[in-house]
């Protein structure tokens, strides 16, 4: 307690905290878009000292905020402090060694005064005289400095409003530059020079980039060096340089049971990943355990690269990603942001250059690679193959000489590679042609190597001359292939050129004259027309498509090996071709008919061609391609093919050569780009091979080609409106070929797939229905809207006239984006991670999530899906099966008990493992009124289903069919699940309710409708809710006359009026009938008292009951009253004769009995 006795109101001080804490916040949150000043921004002014002090102060050198407040002009120590040094070379007087001391009059003694280099070598060479090539320059820090009014420097001052008069001197903000001799000269060695007056140049200058600060002057880079200007750049990588990166790899919200792979160099380049492989020490152990999540998945490896800004500048770097689109990939952040400067990139397989402009200060530059926790597409992995940082100093105070294999000329902001066959040593100014008989492919070429000898077979293609129109021939010529590496040998010559007989022309093409040189070209066909031979005059022709005919166009490689003959030709405009990394040829190329990733690539390099075409049709592009170098331990050799940026298919190199392979890929009408990327990490150099080959290239359904034949229209599919190509009828259609238009399926029936035929029209299950042209069955009537989701059991079902009905449709609505799971098929089971996973949605297959994701990405359209973890086409990458691709509801059995206690839904989806049956899902839905929306759940004899209603046991009254193995099975074919739900209650009819009737019109209302109780059933909107019912208004049918007896002296009688009992109308309403007034007439009339029906109602039962009642009470009392009347009588009787019989008594005696007398009669009369 003495600790918090100063303490007098420690709610006053909670509530301070409190403000603090939120004035804190708002300062943080608006902190994102201020300005603040760094340390660098200011520059400390000091004074001459004067005694023993000096005066300082700070003003800042830009406009921006102050985090915290800048101590303003105030005294300190006059001793000299380190900043107040700059560095300087000279010699000790009467000695050897070198002290390194500068000071300003500005301070005395302190620190740094008299401090000595140990550097006696350099110092003891007296005999070396100083020349200019021996000086150098000191900058001190940015100041307030005194220059001369007439100098350059104030006159620029006085201009931009910086400058402050100072005697006959002026103040302005500039670096002071301190010339010394450095220490391999002595300057008081006979010869030397003197060294120049110290100068003062503008705090910021900036010479460029090509340039360098030369002392005080910017001068241009000399030849064979190059300058950024006063930044970093980094294109190789040898090894993560530890005082420019830190990295981190971390699991996010799981625990791996292995090291995540952060960072690390790789081939020249920095990497991130692969992920979508175990780490490399721990492949073995996670294939093992199929640890998907703990090996590689889930993670965040950064890469952080701390930078310092003197003035405004940029960071640019290149980049390559490939990950799931979307959710992996590459991210860039400067300083600690929530948003990343630049957002995810996925699927970059192509080099990116990007640039982001920095302010001056200090910044945090962030490269991010995020994996989550499920699927995985493409490598998963990133790399960084250039980074570049401007700003990080005002000048460059030298220029850095060339790196071997490269060369530059005169300002040269960055080196170019060597050309082939030539090299350079470090620091050239032109690169040195190679000699004969040697050759320099691989970059950097910094060496030349012997030619081997050249062989035909290896080393030489062929090329052809155009064809003449006379003689029907052309010439095959042999050529080196270029670059050329190898050297010609009287031994193994080219072979002679030879005439040859013109080819026919490529499919979709016949051939023409062209007159101007009289050679033979080959032209597409006609639209609508394909390449056939007229059988008389064997001649190539173009013939019209009969009917139920289209032709396709196509274009292959071959149209481009006619129309570029030579050797090595260019490729086609619509071909695009690049490489980063160990070129050896800038790209792919068109040689000898075929296409070819290029020659003398170094160990690492991505060297791709793209084509761009455009399909008017649904198409196919069909390749055969082979690779002729196989790939060594440790090496990395892949060929890629991408469609319109995606990854399609990855070719990974093998240990031998890779025969000719054939891959067809399917495109639709359209815009597309179709890219082969040739790819080598970590792979030895074979300049004489080492490359991808495409034999043959062909693309169908182009607009700008041929076709070579008509092909018929298909069953299940219909000619486009344009007639040159077919298109697949449409889910819920059919066709038969060869006609324009699809026939819709009948009603009740549905197709779900494209290219249907007519047997394709399946009948819908049992409960649904469907309209003509359907793709599925709705639960429910589809002509009937608000009956979607309801299911109604056949009458025959259960022999009952009653009419049920079901109601899913708040569990279809529940989760719009989302199935009800998982559900696994052993609950039981002790390895969680063994168990199979289930996603059911509810009358509906139209689920945008990814929980049922397709084997190649996106929603499965399905009822329901199963994951298989022990599969290894599920497992490995959460992939899923389709378990209810339709859908059909089924009574749990024809005992009338079961009518109204819930329905089985039959879901069938893919081909079970068997191969002879659909894979089956069966959801037993019981009514639970007390379960709200319940869940489902694997039927065990465990489970809750046993437990609640074990009369209900499986699976004697389930819908059953298929393969039904032991819980947990891989193969099982049929999963039984059970769904406890409200929604399972059928909906109320008019027997779930009472109507309860209340004693006449009170409050408006004359009964009320409520449920029976229990209550198993679902509220109906077509039916009273549990509600009071209203009274209507009263006609003359709800009151009745009443006559009085005749009672009037002129012998007339009373007739009045009153409303039924109980009175179930209300007289208020507007248009209600009201009670007449009553009404006096006669003369009376002798009537007979009868009964009417309304006499028996209630009221009257009532009064005549009561009128009984007081006929015996009546009766009773006059009994009683007439036994009380005997009995005085006889008392007075034996009075009388005791009077007879005694005479003899006296006077008072007579006197006495007369009192007696009248006390009698005075009772009687009380009574």
């Amino acid at each position: 307690m003495s600790r918090f006795k100063h303490i007098r109101d420690p709610t006053r001080v909670l509530v301070s905290v409190a403000l603090t804490l939120l004035c804190y916040a708002a300062i943080s949150s608006a902190a994102e878009d201020v300005d603040w000043c760094y340390p660098t921004d200011y520059l400390r002014v000091s004074t001459p000292c004067a005694g023993s002090t000096r005066e300082v102060s700070y003003e800042k050198m830009r406009e921006c905020a102050d985090p915290f407040p800048v101590q303003g002009v105030h005294d300190e120590p006059c001793s000299c402090s380190p900043e107040d040094y700059a560095s300087v070379y000279a010699l000790q007087q009467g000695s050897n060694k070198c002290i390194e001391a500068f000071t300003t009059e500005n301070c005395t003694g302190g620190v740094g005064t008299g401090q000595t280099v140990v550097n006696d070598i350099y110092c003891e060479l007296k005999s070396v005289a100083c020349k200019e090539e021996h000086i150098r320059a000191a900058y001190s820090p940015c100041y307030r400095a005194n220059v001369s009014p007439s100098s350059s420097l104030a006159a620029a001052a006085g201009s931009a409003g910086t400058g402050a008069a100072a005697g006959n001197d002026t103040l302005v903000p500039a670096i002071e530059v301190v010339f010394y001799f450095d220490s391999t000269c002595n300057p008081r060695t006979k010869g030397s020079v003197h060294l120049p007056p110290n100068t003062f140049i503008p705090c910021d200058l900036n010479c460029g980039p090509g340039s360098f600060l030369d002392r005080d002057t910017c001068r241009k880079c000399k030849p064979g060096t190059y300058s950024m200007g006063g930044g970093l750049r980094m294109d190789r990588f040898e090894e993560l340089d530890a005082t420019l990166f830190t990295t981190t790899c971390e699991y996010m919200n799981v625990t791996g049971k292995h090291p995540c792979k952060s960072w690390h160099v790789d081939g020249g380049a920095l990497r991130a990943g692969p992920y979508d492989e175990p780490n490399d020490l721990y492949q073995d152990e996670c294939a093992a355990e199929d640890a998907d999540t703990d090996c590689h998945n889930n993670l965040k490896a950064s890469l952080s690269m701390p930078v310092k800004l003197v003035r405004d500048g940029y960071v640019k770097f290149n980049y390559t990603a490939s990950g799931e689109p979307g959710y992996d990939g590459l991210s860039f952040f400067v300083d600690v942001a929530e948003r990343p400067t630049m957002p995810i990139s996925s699927d970059q397989f192509r080099p990116m250059q990007v640039q982001f402009n920095l302010s001056r200060g200090f910044h945090t530059l962030t490269w991010t690679y995020s994996k989550d926790e499920k699927w995985t597409q493409g490598q998963d992995t990133a790399t960084i193959t250039f980074i570049e940082v401007d700003g990080t100093d005002f000048n460059d105070h030298t220029c850095l000489p060339c790196p071997p294999g490269f060369f530059s000329g005169e300002g040269a902001s960055q080196c170019s590679p060597c050309p082939l066959d030539a090299v350079s040593s470090g620091g050239a100014t032109q690169c040195t042609p190679c000699p004969n008989g040697t050759y320099a492919l691989e970059p950097p070429r910094t060496n030349c190597t012997q030619r081997p000898p050249c062989q035909v077979e290896r080393d030489a293609i062929t090329s052809f001359t155009a064809c003449d129109a006379t003689t029907k021939t052309r010439k095959k010529v042999w050529s080196w292939i270029e670059p050329r590496i190898c050297s010609p040998t009287a031994d193994s010559p080219l072979p002679p050129d030879e005439s040859q007989p013109c080819p026919p022309c490529p499919a979709g093409q016949v051939s023409a004259v062209l007159r101007v040189n009289n050679t033979i070209i080959c032209k597409f066909c006609p639209p609508g027309t394909a390449k056939a031979i007229d059988p008389a005059t064997q001649a190539e022709i173009c013939e019209p498509c009969e009917p139920g005919f289209v032709a396709v166009k196509e274009f292959s490689l071959a149209h481009l090996a006619l129309s570029s003959p030579s050797s090595s030709a260019p490729l086609p405009a619509n071909f695009t071709t690049g490489c980063t990394g160990d070129c050896g040829s800038p790209g792919w190329r068109l040689v000898g008919g075929v296409l070819d990733s290029g020659v003398g690539h170094g160990a690492t390099v991505r060297v791709w061609v793209a084509l761009n075409v455009t399909l008017e049709v649904d198409g196919e592009v069909a390749a055969n391609y082979s690779v002729d170098i196989p790939a060594g331990p440790g090496e990395q050799r892949a060929l890629k093919f991408f469609i319109d940026g995606a990854e399609v298919e990855e070719v990974k190199i093998p240990l031998s050569p890779l025969e000719v392979q054939i891959g067809v890929w399917e495109l639709e009408a359209g815009q597309h780009q179709v890219m082969w990327m040739w790819e080598k990490l970590k792979a030895v150099t074979h300049a004489d091979r080492d490359s991808a080959v495409i034999h043959n290239l062909t693309v169908r359904g182009v607009a700008q080609g041929g076709a070579s034949s008509c092909l018929e229209v298909p069953e299940g599919a219909h000619l486009s409106p344009s007639g040159l190509w077919w298109e697949p009828c449409p889910p819920g259609t059919y066709g038969k070929g060869g006609t324009f238009n699809c026939t819709k399926c009948p009603a009740n029936t549905f197709n779900e797939a494209s290219f249907g035929m007519e047997e394709s029209c399946e009948p819908c299950g049992e409960g649904t229905s469907a309209a003509e042209g359907s793709s599925e069955c709705t639960v429910g009537d589809v002509y009937i809207p608000t009956s979607f989701c309801h299911y109604t059991p056949p009458p025959t079902a259960f022999n009952s006239s009653r009419l049920t009905v079901f109601d899913l449709s708040p569990l279809a609505r529940l989760h719009p984006n989302q199935m009800f799971g998982p559900i696994y098929d052993d609950p039981t089971a002790a390895d969680r991670e063994q168990r199979s996973l289930y996603y059911v949605s509810v009358c509906t297959r139209d689920r945008t999530n990814t929980t049922c994701y397709a084997p190649r990405g996106g929603s499965l359209n399905t009822y329901a899906c199963r994951i298989n973890p022990r599969s290894p086409l599920e497992g490995p990458r959460r992939r899923a099966v389709s378990v209810g691709d339709s859908i059909s509801l089924h009574p749990l059995g024809s005992d009338p008990a079961l009518e109204r206690r819930g329905f089985v839904m039959r879901l069938e989806g893919s081909l079970c493992a068997t191969g002879d049956e659909l894979r089956t899902t069966n959801i037993s839905f019981i009514c639970d009124p007390d379960a709200g929306y319940g869940a489902p759940e694997a039927w065990t004899d465990k489970g809750k289903a046993a437990a609640v209603d074990p009369t209900l046991s499986f699976p004697s009254w389930v819908v059953h069919s298929g393969t039904v193995l032991p819980i947990g099975d891989e193969n099982a074919c049929t999963m039984e699940m059970v769904w406890y739900t409200a929604h399972a209650c059928p909906m109320c009819t008019m027997d779930d309710y009472e109507l309860v009737e209340v004693s006449g019109c009170f409050d408006n209302k004359y009964a009320t409708y409520k449920y029976r109780e229990p209550k198993t059933c679902q509220a109906n909107a077509q039916l009273p809710l549990p509600q009071d019912v209203p009274c209507q208004p009263c006609t003359e049918a709800d009151y009745e006359a009443i006559q009085d007896s005749c009672t009037d002296a002129q012998g007339r009688h009373n007739t009045s009026y009153r409303w039924h009992h109980p009175k179930r109308c209300n007289d208020s309403l507007p248009g209600a009938a009201h009670l007449p007034a009553s009404v006096t007439a006669g003369p009376c009339e002798q009537t007979i008292f009868v009964i009417s029906a309304d006499m028996l109602s209630s009221q009257y039962v009532f009064l005549m009951a009561l009128g009984g009642v007081l006929i015996v009470v009546l009766s009773v009392v006059w009994v009683v009253t007439w036994i009380k009347q005997r009995r005085i009588y006889s008392l007075y009787q034996k009075m009388v004769e005791q009077e007879q019989g005694d005479d003899e008594n006296e006077g008072d005696e007579e006197e006495r009995g007369e009192a007696e007398m009248t006390n009698l009669h005075r009772h009687n009369s009380g009574n």
